[in-house]
């Protein structure tokens, strides 16, 4: 996505089509004027808002050149090797620095301190916590014992053929030493860290971090040569960790194994072994062919868990031997806390942490003291700054209660709490100060501000950018589009490159520059860029700084946007007639950064790095349109004498500013004409006003102006339809009425709906049945229909039927069965009653659409390739899931059918065209086709084309030549 601009326009564009193509109407100048109103800021989109990711200073340190002293001065030269080793495996590049705030949080945490690090998004915060550990880990590790040889049945006693008490211990219920996953380990067992996370999602994010790490085939292969094939054991704990429940059940009062127990999970590590199998006769397949790279595999390899490694597989191991990492969130944590098949977990760790652990009965007192210096616990919390309020208060509790049933206090020399937030503020201000009173509160922490370090993501500096600088001259930017494009985004082409040199030259011009003239053309305008008398690095940046920060801002001025005054096209370039196409351009330049042929050149000039942004879009679903309901009440450009609707918006309001009532917009589907609704108020026995909003203020908001028509019912909503000079048309029986569809069980029989002359007031939206006022005053009353239901029995409108305690009675639906313009009837309809809607987008088809629009914006190579959509709730996240797969499903399956009838018709005009030419080589290549499809149309055209050349005088052959040419002419009519 060279263009994000040229990408946000393609997906607006095509949602506004469309709008236009779902929602058409018979009337010209109102399909204009909407097409206006749907390309206002604020109504449809806002213009896309550019951020600067902050580039984030670097400690200039690489894992290999850490010092002890960087370790906060705890490791030995043996322990900080060890280190190094293991965070090669996976965790932390070899070849990349560490920013700056994970170099300090490591040194922080090693000295003791309790730490929270506060950098942004794609700051590396899940390093900056796991380093600490990982190094802790380290030292632990020097004095691993070496393991037994496993049982042979350890990893694969689910596949084989055993007795139940073979698998189950009968008298502890747990499982038996041959099938545990840890049993041949020499050394304590304990939860090292406790990783607590918000919700699952993030857990499995977690664990794919640690498979790379911790059980990669790097890491295994590193433990073996290493830790003496010891390695780090990491686990998740929540609902999907196989199997819930235990392996005992009561038998006649007696405990005996669950067979159901012990056959789920057989069959749940069955699966997960085949899946992991699965996965590597995949990544086998596709390196030899060359289709996938190494980097590729070792990322697929961590999305699936492997059955034999350092990953536990079930809870009934977890239980027996608490893996050194835990993730899990604090509902399952909560619930471990109060079961005794968990209890376990925390009586080992504790046992770890006293050294009172099997391994460590031989150690003296002095030595005790020397290994519990060693062995830490880490609690670790993701996302510090959701746990506010109600849920905060209740979590900060919970981990009170952890901390005691290991024994451990915040100030406890083996406790170390490690944290990460994007929000908390780490300086003297008033939000700092509220910051350390929610640490202290929520750890339970006597003076939070020597007991923790916030650790902040620091930015590399970028100089000011002086009051006199000149904008940036637009030309060379728009030649850089229009070359783009005109060579259809081929950036090798000659005509880009010539156009690259020549904008190099102009920019250069600008700023009195020197470049280098021997450099290829794309190099040079790169160059050119980076220069550091053109000043774009400070320009961009100092483009996005509000208040002395970096923030988003509006990338450009949309029509209607007179608010904002932050808009980074104007800040460049200033006030300019294509600020799209200029600042598009731009973006074209900075894109050419990230070739893998000129990606070097900003590294040459580390001070010099032009920043990376991050775009937001901005589109949202169309709750409906609403109208002036006298028709001339619009700009001229859109007035003719067609529409019966005046100046749209796109929020409900009372009058318009022509001082004109403003009701619903509604349509036919079927005829495109358009009709009025509103909620429907009482005056008097003969009059009923309609509004845009509902009279009932105790209703608000379950009954404003967004809820779905198709949920209304008569009794609350009323519809007129202005007819202008168009024809009214009766329903199609005698007696001009329908029988409407009705709700909550009323009797459709007992009454009879119909459309009614009736005048609408354009001032306060009354209406009045027969059309005298609307004679009277065409100036204050429209002429038009309005839609009625009267019971059978008195021949009343049941519009205010109440039952004996003064409430509504609904009876019907509020959308009219039949369209008085086109007559189209849906009374005996099941799945559609009506054809009058509302010009609402339908929430599942707008996120389908810009679910579609976005996948066709992102790169043609599939693994650069993702679209995670995001939702407020369970509920929507799955309506959202299932509408974007269904509704794309039927989108494809129409447009293959459509390109099927297409094929189908060319091909019928095909053969005509080679009978009506005599091309007798092409008609036999037509008759003596294999495809049956083909074949069916070829006897079909044949013979019509015969019927079409008869000569005789035969009344029933005369009869088909003239069907046969009036077939003829339809099929080139078609085409």
């Amino acid at each position: 996505m060279r263009n994000p601009i040229q990408s946000f326009d393609t997906i607006k564009n095509n949602f506004i089509r469309y709008i236009e193509t779902a929602f058409r109407t018979r009337f010209d100048k109102l399909e204009e004027e909407r097409r206006q109103l749907l390309d206002t800021d604020k109504v449809l989109y806002r213009e896309p808002w550019m951020e600067p990711l902050p580039d984030y200073l670097s400690s200039g340190k690489k894992i290999d050149d850490l010092t002890p002293k960087d370790v906060g001065g705890s490791m030995t030269s043996s322990q900080l090797g060890i280190f190094k080793g293991l965070v090669k495996c996976g965790l932390f590049p070899a070849n990349i620095p560490l920013y700056d705030h994970q170099a300090r949080m490591l040194n922080k945490a090693m000295e003791g301190k309790h730490c929270i690090i506060t950098s942004g998004t794609g700051s590396g915060k899940t390093e900056s916590f796991l380093l600490p550990l990982f190094a802790q880990l380290s030292k632990e590790m020097e004095s691993w014992s070496i393991p037994t040889i496993k049982e042979d049945l350890c990893d694969k006693w689910w596949n084989e053929d055993l007795q139940l008490t073979d698998i189950v211990n009968n008298s502890t219920f747990e499982l038996k030493k041959t099938c545990q996953q840890r049993s041949h380990n020499r050394r304590p067992t304990g939860v090292r860290a406790l990783i607590l996370y918000p919700m699952n999602a993030l857990v499995e994010d977690q664990l794919t971090r640690l498979r790379k790490a911790l059980d990669s085939d790097d890491a295994r292969k590193w433990f073996k040569n290493n830790i003496h094939d010891n390695c780090i054991y990491f686990g998740r704990y929540n609902s999907m960790t196989p199997v819930s429940g235990e392996l005992k059940k009561k038998e006649n009062g007696v405990d005996v194994i669950n067979r159901y127990k012990v056959e789920t999970l057989k069959k749940e590590l069955k699966a997960i072994e085949t899946d992991a199998n699965r996965v590597d006769e995949y990544i086998t397949e596709k390196l030899q062919s060359g289709e996938m790279s190494e980097s590729d595999a070792k990322d697929l390899i961590s999305f699936f868990p492997r059955i034999d490694g350092a990953e536990m597989r079930t809870r009934f191991d977890i239980q027996v031997a608490p893996p050194d990492i835990l993730i899990t969130n604090y509902s399952m944590l909560s619930i471990m806390l109060m079961r005794d098949i968990d209890s376990e977990i925390f009586d080992k760790t504790r046992e770890w942490l006293e050294c009172k652990d099997v391994y460590s009965q031989n150690l003296n007192s002095e030595e005790k003291e020397q290994e519990k210096k060693n062995r830490v616990f880490h609690l670790i919390v993701d996302e510090l700054h959701l746990y506010r309020g109600t849920q905060g208060t209740e979590v900060a509790y919970l981990l009170k209660l952890v901390l005691n049933r290991l024994g451990l206090h915040p100030g406890h020399p083996q406790l170390r709490i490690l944290a990460s937030s994007a929000s908390l503020v780490a300086d003297e201000s008033e939000e700092g100060q509220k910051s350390l009173a929610f640490i202290q509160d929520f750890f339970g922490v006597a003076d939070a501000k020597n007991d923790f370090v916030i650790v902040d993501g620091k930015n590399t500096p970028v100089n000011i950018l002086p009051e006199d600088t000149h904008f940036l001259p637009t030309n060379p930017f728009i030649w850089i589009y229009d070359a783009y494009y005109d060579t259809r985004k081929n950036i090798d082409s000659p005509a880009f490159q010539e156009t690259c040199r020549i904008a190099a030259r102009e920019l250069a011009q600008f700023v009195n520059a020197e470049i280098p003239s021997d450099a290829q053309p794309i190099e040079l305008l790169l160059r050119t860029l980076l220069h550091p008398k053109l000043l774009l690095r400070e320009r961009l940046y100092q483009a996005c700084r509000i208040d002395g920060k970096e923030r988003a801002v509006c990338s450009l001025r949309a029509n209607g946007n007179h608010e904002d005054t932050y808009i980074l096209s104007e800040f460049i370039f200033g006030e300019i007639d294509t600020p799209r196409k200029a600042l598009g351009g731009l973006l074209i330049a900075r894109s050419l950064f990230d070739e893998s042929r000129w990606c070097n050149l900003e590294s040459e000039l580390g001070d010099r790095k032009l920043p990376r942004f991050r775009f937001h879009y901005f589109l949202r679903n169309i709750e409906g349109l609403w109208a002036s309901v006298k028709p001339k009440d619009v700009e001229d450009k859109f007035k003719d004498d067609e529409r019966t609707a005046g100046r749209l918006s796109s929020t409900p309001s009372i009058k318009s500013p022509g001082g004109y009532r403003v009701l619903e917009l509604l349509y036919c589907d079927n005829c495109g004409t358009t009709l009025f609704g509103g909620s429907r108020l009482k005056v008097d026995n003969e009059t009923v006003e309609l509004l845009p909003l509902s009279p009932n203020i105790e209703g608000i908001p379950e009954k404003t102006p967004h809820k779905l028509l198709e949920r209304r019912t008569y009794q609350e909503y009323a519809i007129f339809w202005p007819q202008g000079k168009q024809e009214f048309v009766p329903h199609e029986r005698p007696n001009g009425y329908w029988r409407q569809t009705t709700v909550e069980g009323a009797d459709q029989g007992k009454y009879s709906a119909s459309w009614v002359e009736a005048s609408l007031n354009i001032y306060s939206g009354d209406i009045k049945e027969g059309v005298l006022n609307a004679e009277k005053e065409p100036d204050n009353w429209i002429k038009g229909l309005y839609f009625k239901i009267v019971s059978d029995n008195n021949n009343l409108d049941i519009a205010f039927l109440t039952d004996a305690h003064g409430q509504t009675i609904n009876t019907h639906k509020a959308t009219p069965c039949v369209c008085p313009a086109c007559g189209v009837d849906h009374h005996y309809g099941e799945n559609k009653i009506s054809s009058i809607r509302g010009f609402r987008t339908g929430f599942a088809k707008t996120s389908q659409m810009f679910a579609k629009e976005l996948m066709y914006q992102l790169p043609d190579k599939e693994k650069e390739r993702k679209l995670v959509v995001f939702s407020d709730s369970r509920e929507d996240a799955a309506q959202v899931a299932n509408g974007i797969e269904r509704n794309h499903f039927t989108d494809v399956l129409r447009e293959l059918l459509i390109k099927e009838l297409n094929i189908r018709l060319i091909l019928r005009n095909d053969i005509l065209h080679a009978f009506e030419n005599h091309n007798e080589s092409a008609i036999n290549e037509f008759r003596n086709t294999n495809n049956s499809a083909t074949k069916e149309v070829f006897d079909d055209i044949e013979e019509i084309f015969t019927d079409s050349k008869y000569e005789g005088r035969n009344q029933n052959m005369l009869s088909r030549k003239s069907k046969a040419q009036k077939k003829i002419a339809e099929i080139k009519k078609e085409l």
